[in-house]
């Protein structure tokens, strides 16, 4: 797992992204596979209660934020044909998103497909 520090990191990891809705990807079919969280813990893909969806990309990713600790996460999820995967990208500190993530997701051309999730 890569750890993001700085603005350029960042903007590496999300400029390039096809943007989707944080429900475009249907992760109620992988029941409780887990990923590892940028705070050092495992969290279901569907389990809100620990990690919280922020916005999906093509293919088969997920930034989640942590509520746990102050971190964000993003997952990519590798389809198998007996067993499914999740393979965890990148993590950063929340603050980093915070004072980066929007201005760079909107610079994204695929802004227009997440846009009402953040207004």
């Amino acid at each position: 797992m890569k750890i993001l520090t700085s603005q350029k990191d960042l903007e590496n990891a999300l400029s390039d992204l096809t943007l989707r809705p944080v429900d475009y990807l249907k992760l109620e079919k992988f029941g409780d596979l887990g990923f590892n969280c940028g705070c050092g813990n495992v969290h279901s893909l569907n389990d809100e209660f620990y990690a919280a969806k922020i916005f999906s990309a093509e293919p088969d990713k997920q930034l989640y934020m942590c509520k746990n600790s102050p971190a964000i996460t993003f997952v990519q999820i590798d389809k198998g044909i007996l067993t499914d995967e999740v393979i965890t990208l990148w993590t950063a500190k929340i603050d980093l998103f915070q004072d980066y993530g929007m201005d760079i997701i909107k610079k994204n051309k695929s802004y227009i497909n997440v846009k009402s999730q953040f207004e």
